[in-house]
């Protein structure tokens, strides 16, 4: 078996999300995520970064695709639920 070396390929843009806010919240607290909630590879980055903080933490958060309120656009929303 062969594996070809390919060259020049340009690398995958990375999904980066910003700091979010969940130290400094209280249980019921939410917030409008940061992202844009169309783009499912950002709407897994989003699930992936609250489920990896929640292996060192007690706290408990859940991922809610909403409406916007004002806009009607989709959104996704985090809540603080223990």
């Amino acid at each position: 078996m062969s594996i070809s070396i390919d060259k020049h390929i340009p690398m995958p843009k990375r999904t980066k999300i910003p700091d979010l806010p969940l130290t400094e919240m209280e249980v019921g607290d939410s917030f409008k995520a940061p992202i844009n909630a169309g783009d499912a590879t950002e709407v897994r980055a989003l699930r992936q970064r609250i489920s990896r903080w929640q292996r060192t933490s007690t706290s408990r958060f859940s991922c809610i695709r909403d409406k916007d309120g004002e806009t009607g656009e989709s959104i996704m929303r985090v809540f603080k639920v223990s």
